[in-house]
Formats: structure tokens, C-alpha cells, sequence
């Protein structure tokens, strides 16, 4: 084999080597996204044992739990920017809030408490249907979206932004509490990671084999 076909030779074998690496590395450091879930949530304003004074508070009160389930991977969040809706069809919004930028270790829960002033809501409505759970209605409905960004870090690299966009329905009754068992998860139609990941992971392993000669 002449010189230049082994050099040619060497270099394919090189690069289908490489691809070869990045491929397992990604699969085997490939990152799951954090999931989000409202654990609590409370509406003063349904609760059938509050006094009047209590029926007037606006506040909505809920836990918002999100869960890095990677066992390799930190998480970065952006910050968090929440709407609540009245009504499942999130075409009535009635607050907003935001939750600061934090990070979050590998297989961590963080729970985030918040309260905020509810606006525009037709309370008469919505204690109707709150008073309606208790004869085996569905209740109130409140929808919850939650928009945000995220980074992932990976041995020794940081992955480019990857957004999140979340909703999900939450039903209270007439004591103004979550009326079903467990967390409402958030989810979203359709989710992907950013390629960044990728580009990262073959970027370092080109590195480390250029040092490696």
C-alpha cells in the first residue's frame, strides 16, 4: 500500500473510530430532562370552613417539585417563569410569578413554595364547580404552565441551553385544596435534548486524541 493510501486509510480509521466513541459516550451520558410537578396547592378563597375574611384572600399557595433524575448530570435552570390559568384550557390567565436561576446536584429534588395574588378570576364560578367535587364533580380547575430553560453539565462540560415549556391542570374543591392523591405532573407535547450535547462530547474526545499523539 503506497504512503499516501495509508495515511488516507489511517485518517478514515481515525474519524469511524471517533464516531464510534462519541456514539457510546452519548448514549452511555446521555441526559434525561428534570420533571416537574405541583405537590400542593391551595385557593383560600374555596374554602367552605374559612371565615369571610379568609374568602377574600386572592392568594393561590402551591408546591412546585422538580426532580434531576440523572445520576451523571447537574442541572441549571434558567429562571423559572410560571403563569397560572383559571380553567384547563390556559386561555385565562390570572398570575404570574418568577422563581430565580439555581442549580441543582445530581439525583436532587428541589421544592419551591410560592404564593401569589390571583387577578380577574370569577370566584362565584369557581366555587360553584369547587363545591361540585364534593357530589363527585370535577372541582375547580387552575392550569399551571411553566416556562424555562435548561443546562446540563457533563464530566467537564456544560451543554448548550435546551427550553422547557410545561402545563398541567390542577383540581380544587370546596376546601380549597388539590382534590386528587399525589403530584399533577407537568408535561409537554413534544421535547427533545439540543444537539449541544453531542457537539460537546465528540469535541472533547477529538481534543483529548490530538493531545494523546
Amino acid at each position: 500500500m503506497s504512503e499516501p493510501s495509508s495515511c488516507r486509510f489511517r485518517c478514515c480509521s481515525f474519524i469511524f473510530s471517533l464516531g464510534l466513541s462519541a456514539l457510546f459516550l452519548w448514549l452511555s451520558l446521555r441526559p434525561s430532562k428534570p420533571t416537574f410537578s405541583i405537590e400542593s396547592f391551595y385557593v383560600p378563597a374555596l374554602n367552605k370552613t374559612a371565615s369571610a375574611d379568609q374568602r377574600r384572600n386572592t392568594t393561590l399557595v402551591f408546591d412546585l417539585l422538580l426532580k434531576n433524575r440523572n445520576k451523571d448530570s447537574g442541572v441549571f435552570y434558567d429562571q423559572l417563569n410560571l403563569t397560572v390559568y383559571h380553567g384547563g384550557n390556559l386561555a385565562l390567565p390570572v398570575a404570574n410569578l418568577t422563581i430565580p436561576a439555581f442549580r441543582q446536584g445530581k439525583k436532587k429534588k428541589a421544592h419551591r413554595v410560592e404564593n401569589v395574588t390571583a387577578v380577574g378570576v370569577p370566584w362565584e364560578e369557581a366555587r360553584r364547580a369547587a363545591a361540585a367535587a364534593a357530589g363527585g364533580g370535577g372541582g375547580a380547575v387552575f392550569g399551571v404552565g411553566v416556562a424555562t430553560a435548561v443546562r446540563y453539565r457533563i464530566v467537564f462540560w456544560k451543554t448548550m441551553r435546551y427550553r422547557i415549556s410545561l402545563a398541567g391542570n390542577v383540581t380544587v374543591n370546596d376546601l380549597g385544596v388539590k382534590s386528587t392523591e399525589g403530584g399533577v405532573k407537568l408535561s409537554s407535547s413534544s421535547s427533545s435534548l439540543h444537539m449541544g450535547v453531542v457537539v460537546m462530547v465528540v469535541l472533547g474526545i477529538f481534543v483529548n486524541s490530538l493531545f494523546s499523539f
